[in-house]
């Protein structure tokens, strides 16, 4: 898990980093990826990854924003997946070209809380400040930035989430189901229950609907893991209706190991493949333990292994990697 960070200036294959989001400014039929810087904090910028992709047809802005609280990771693979369906038809000449409007994905919107794996910023509830205070606290600072600069670009909000730590939840919806255009929205994702409410004080979805924009909240599981049934059935369903670095692991506690074989790969928040964890070509291993958070952090422990045989070693490691 070496390389660089990518909520320095740069990311990990250079993606540029931009100041304002300006839908006009974005090249019609092209897939981007970019930082938005959107406060600075003492150790430097803090950017916001940016997916987009602008039709060549005119139409409505859709936004799909991930982790306003921190730990709630599971929709950072929607949005990666979403886009990256988005990008193979664009190369291989498919539906992109026929998309009218744009569409924005916002894989994790509080920086800070997820790379702590934590819900708040600064301990505060970052979906509890919207719009913000231009001249507030950093929590409220950091909230005007990101309602201004992101949310009122947009005409639909996708806004994805899980339960909270200790609680686990289904697949649903919360949506204002009185709205025509929002009720749609919500029918169309096909979750497993769908729960008419306001919105309280202060969220994202109460704010962007007070603007005139349509917003759903898509609540997908649980905390800090990855939902790999769920996940796939919100990208289906938005794709219908339109720690830095994480890590997919494909193998299991108490798991044997042939050499060589793929435990893990990590991910940029991008979805780009920068790191790939194979286990040892000496030995054939099994899996002790595995790192249950998806978000890695530089120097976290990814697997813990153990090699299997009849004796014991003068001199062994603690086989973690």
């Amino acid at each position: 898990m070496t390389g660089p960070g990518p909520w320095t200036h740069k990311g990990p294959t250079d993606i540029s980093t931009i100041e304002s989001l300006d839908i006009e400014d974005f090249a019609p039929g092209k897939f981007e990826k970019f930082w938005l810087n959107i406060s600075v904090s003492a150790l430097g910028p803090v950017n916001v990854p940016v997916f987009a992709y602008r039709g060549f047809a005119p139409g409505p802005t859709v936004g799909i924003i991930g982790a306003i609280h921190g730990n709630e990771v599971n929709g950072i693979p929607v949005i990666q997946q979403i886009f990256a369906r988005l990008e193979k038809s664009l190369r291989s000449g498919g539906v992109v070209g026929t998309i009218t409007g744009t569409l924005i994905g916002i894989p994790v919107l509080n920086v800070p809380g997820f790379l702590d794996s934590v819900r708040s910023f600064d301990g505060h509830d970052l979906n509890r400040l919207m719009p913000g205070k231009s001249n507030g606290a950093a929590p409220q600072q950091y909230a005007y930035r990101v309602f201004h600069e992101i949310v009122t670009k947009l005409d639909y909000v996708f806004d994805l989430h899980t339960a909270s730590v200790g609680r686990q939840n289904s697949l649903y919806v919360r949506a204002d189901m009185n709205d025509d255009n929002i009720n749609k929205m919500a029918t169309d994702l096909s979750p497993q229950i769908i729960v008419h409410n306001s919105s309280p004080g202060g969220s994202l979805r109460g704010c962007a609907q007070q603007n005139g924009i349509k917003a759903l909240t898509i609540e997908i599981g649980n905390p800090s893991t990855f939902q790999h049934d769920l996940i796939m059935r919100t990208v289906d369903g938005i794709s219908t209706e339109s720690s830095h670095l994480l890590p997919k692991l494909y193998k299991k506690v108490a798991e044997t190991l042939r050499k060589g074989e793929v435990i893990a790969e990590i991910h940029s928040v991008f979805g780009e493949l920068l790191q790939r964890i194979v286990a040892p070509d000496e030995h054939d291993t099994v899996i002790i333990g595995l790192e249950s958070n998806p978000v890695a952090k530089l120097g976290n422990r990814i697997v813990h292994l153990g090699v299997i045989g009849n004796g014991f070693l003068e001199v062994v490691n603690d086989g973690h990697l």
